[in-house]
């Protein structure tokens, strides 16, 4: 018997190299998909019953800001930049 291991000993398992251009297109792509979380970010919404609404809406009567009531819930960038 031979000393290969497995069902077919004269069957040597040989190097398997990829192509130059494929390891840079893995390279490329396992770089996306680690930025993929850093590359969409979620936004942040500010709750209903925080008083910064009521502070935002006294600043638009005073003519401060420019600041439309009606939509709401809004994301807390929107409010610093109003700030």
């Amino acid at each position: 018997m031979g000393s290969g291991c497995g069902a077919f000993p004269e069957a040597r398992r040989q190097d398997f190299k990829l192509p130059h251009w494929l390891h840079a297109l893995v390279g490329c792509l396992l770089i996306l998909l680690a930025w993929q979380g850093a590359l969409k970010s979620q936004t942040v919404y500010e709750p209903l019953h925080r008083e910064v609404y009521d502070y935002l809406s006294r600043l638009s009567q005073r003519g401060v800001i420019e600041y439309d009531d009606l939509i709401k819930p809004l994301p807390r960038a929107y409010i610093a930049e109003k700030l």
